[in-house]
């Protein structure tokens, strides 16, 4: 209450009303600043998370503590959907993929990003970025981009005309929780396939009629060009 004082000197009482507007720093009236929401507003600014800030000019998995890593064969025109969680605001300038076995002659991967919905199924289509060669050079293979995206889940998709083989990890954490499999092993649930849906534009939205798998899937990974 105002004019109160002690010992003669006049006191300031805080506050303890908490508004929703972020007043960080508010350090006169500390009570009357939500500072949850200040920092879920401005997150990357508060944490030390090391995902908050990888090295620029490598690679993102978008999921962490893998359990192992292998090598996938793909089936021809089915499309996979692996989960890709981006902590804060990230522009990427190379989608890839490792290519580990190659394909018949003539046969291409096309490579994609997807937003994922609340309940955790691939839906908007963000970048649709074409093919790449397969049919040769056993190595990381490579399309230029340039897309930020904002903190969120996503799903990195793909889908080949052929059976190539590709790079294979096991994700023991990702935003789709862990299947019976995992419960014993230790392992996540890996993503989404959907057979039978051709090479051609990928659909947006999302192709419906999932299925969740816990096999391991091939990492569709993004190089980071800036943590924004």
């Amino acid at each position: 209450m105002p004019g109160v004082t002690l010992d003669g000197v006049p006191q300031k009482l805080y506050r303890y009303d908490v508004d929703d507007t972020p007043v960080d720093g508010a350090v006169d009236v500390p009570p009357s600043s939500n500072r949850m929401f200040d920092h879920e507003a401005d997150i990357d600014a508060h944490m030390a998370e090391f995902t908050q800030s990888l090295l620029i000019g490598w690679y993102d998995y978008g999921v962490y503590n893998p359990l192992s890593g292998g090598s996938d064969a793909v089936v021809g025109n089915t499309i996979y959907f692996r989960p890709f969680f981006v902590p804060r605001a990230r522009t990427y300038d190379r989608i890839a993929i490792e290519l580990t076995v190659v394909g018949a002659g003539g046969t291409v991967v096309r490579l994609g990003i997807y937003r994922s919905s609340a309940a955790h199924i691939p839906t908007t289509l963000v970048v649709d970025a074409g093919t790449v060669a397969v049919d040769a050079g056993v190595a990381v293979k490579t399309i230029t981009i340039s897309e930020q995206l904002t903190k969120g889940n996503y799903f990195m998709a793909h889908v080949s005309d052929g059976t190539p083989e590709f790079r294979s990890i096991i994700p023991r954490i990702t935003f789709l929780g862990a299947g019976t499999g995992g419960i014993l092993d230790g392992r996540a649930h890996q993503g989404y396939t959907k057979a039978a849906v051709g090479i051609g534009a990928l659909a947006d939205p999302a192709v419906t009629g999932l299925t969740l798998t816990e096999t391991e899937l091939s990492p569709v990974v993004l190089r980071v060009l800036t943590n924004d």
